[in-house]
């Protein structure tokens, strides 16, 4: 009996070393793999551009709990209809007030990138140069246009038209015809004043049109949303890879939509005073032709008040 229960714990010392043998044996290689794998996700997670969610809230105009229940002006103009949310939603995501908006958004105009070995990153204020142009003559919207800066005076400027590179060295502040377009680039003192920053590098930028900044903020990107059912309430956000972009562009938005709600609503209100102006001229000129047809009547008949 001993003998047997000694063969049996050596059968499972046995096969304890055939299940740990193999794992020992491997180990190396598990470590390697786990080590491959860690250093994989670092630079996934370092070369992957991030997206941030900017919010704001925006409580609408509420026709029951708001200036516009003024039974006053009930019967007149807009505070007769009371607002749909759904409607002020369309109003928001409208191409007429994102293109409000930009108005107030003058770095959305130009993008600016400085380009690394594997990612591109967008600079938004913190560029180190910037471009002038005239809107309202420019013929190179959409562009890529690539710089590589040689030192504080001058620069490489390249880009492709009709399959081909055009290419040019260029100074600082001298204006530049480029590829059929009229623009000047200059260095962004007041950054590189405050900033340390190697100039030296590549870039690139793009002078958007309007209607694409507009097609590029109106996408999958950018939602306005109800908070709840029955409360005129609702949420602005946007995703971007920039979080100041995010954040001045969802303000602006909301800014703008207050500013032409508020600005809708004094031109209703001087309609509707406008109107009641009209129609206290129009009774006060019928009550003095009532009493002059009055006066008259009684001339004609000679109508005496014997009291008076």
């Amino acid at each position: 009996m001993y003998q047997h229960y000694k063969a049996t714990k050596v059968n499972d010392i046995q096969s304890i070393k055939r299940l740990i043998l193999p794992l020992v044996k491997g180990s190396p290689f598990i470590l390697f793999c786990f080590v491959l794998s860690l250093f994989i996700a670092r630079k996934i997670i370092n070369y992957t551009v991030p997206m941030y969610n900017s919010q704001a809230k925006l409580r609408m105009d509420d026709p029951k709990h708001s200036y516009s229940s003024n039974n006053l002006y009930k019967d007149f103009d807009m505070f007769s209809s009371d607002k749909i949310l759904q409607a002020e939603v369309a109003v928001l995501k409208s191409q007429a007030l994102l293109l409000q908006t930009l108005d107030k958004l003058p770095y959305f105009h130009v993008s600016y990138y400085r380009i690394g070995r594997v990612k591109t990153s967008n600079m938004y204020k913190d560029s180190p140069f910037l471009v002038d142009y005239n809107k309202y003559d420019f013929k190179c919207y959409d562009i890529n246009f690539n710089i590589e800066i040689i030192d504080e005076v001058s620069f490489h400027i390249s880009t492709f038209a009709n399959g081909q590179k055009l290419s040019k060295e260029v100074i600082f502040g001298e204006p530049i015809e480029f590829n059929g377009c009229e623009f000047t680039v200059h260095l962004n003192e007041g950054l590189l004043a405050r900033k340390e920053i190697n100039l030296v590098d590549k870039y690139k930028f793009i002078v958007h049109s309007e209607m694409e900044i507009v097609k590029k903020l109106g996408g999958k990107n950018f939602d306005v949303v109800p908070v709840e059912k029955d409360v005129a309430v609702v949420t602005v956000s946007l995703d971007h890879e920039v979080p100041e972009m995010a954040a001045d562009f969802v303000n602006a938005l909301c800014d703008t939509y207050i500013n032409d709600y508020v600005t809708g609503k004094s031109k209703a209100a001087r309609r509707t005073l406008e109107f009641l102006d009209e129609k206290i001229v129009q009774v006060s000129q019928d009550l003095i032709n009532s009493e002059v047809s009055l006066e008259q009547y009684k001339t004609d008949n000679r109508v005496i008040n014997t009291r008076q």
